[in-house]
């Protein structure tokens, strides 16, 4: 049986902030530090919640997550999201002044493979390391990988749905929320529209 002094501890602990702690504040340098302190110990939360559904899907396996969620009464889409983040982030990759939603919105950035159970790309670091270097919140952040999402138009290529070869086929994302899964396709304009027509009709069907 696991040790549950955790949950005891828990279990003890108040949901507002002890007032002997805040008569210790005295300067306003304290106020601020305790306050970053606070944000600190809510980020390392996050990653600890992370690292325990990652381990537990790899315990577990296919389905456990689903479970999980509802055995916690959590979101599905909140379990999945820790889980693609700590695999996105290992612990040598995470940046501890960034917030644990900064890695999230920078996971993005790639996508995952479920077949091969890999992360395909670097980008994510690359903007979580600009996050770092330039100071963006989170939203900032966010508008960085949508922009790195952009149809990246370069030399002649081939469009992978048409057959079609021009220097206007470009890179083009596809996402799926129910699956937290995002495609790369070089396509033609053309065939990204026909593409896009075809997943609204097959949509408006249902």
């Amino acid at each position: 049986m696991p040790n549950n002094s955790l949950a005891k501890i828990n279990q003890d602990v108040a949901i507002s902030l002890d007032k002997e702690e805040i008569n210790k504040l005295q300067a306003w340098e304290d106020w601020v530090i305790y306050y970053l302190q606070l944000g600190e110990a809510s980020n390392s939360f996050s990653w600890y919640k992370a690292d325990l559904l990652l381990a537990l899907y790899g315990k577990f396996g296919e389905g456990s997550l689903d479970k999980f969620a509802s055995d916690v009464k959590e979101p599905k889409s909140t379990v999945i999201n820790y889980v693609r983040t700590a695999r996105a982030f290992p612990p040598d990759k995470r940046i501890a002044h960034l917030s644990f939603t900064h890695h999230f919105q920078a996971s993005y950035a790639d996508s995952f493979n479920e077949k091969t159970n890999e992360f395909e790309g670097e980008l994510r670091h690359e903007l979580l390391a600009k996050a770092a270097d330039d100071n963006l919140s989170t939203r900032a952040l966010q508008d960085e990988v949508k922009e790195s999402k952009q149809p990246d138009y370069r030399e002649v290529k081939t469009c992978e749905f048409s057959g079609i070869s021009s220097d206007k086929v470009g890179r083009f994302v596809f996402y799926s929320p129910e699956l937290h899964l995002a495609e790369k396709f070089f396509l033609h304009p053309d065939s990204f529209k026909e593409i896009v027509k075809y997943i609204r009709t097959a949509h408006d069907k249902k």
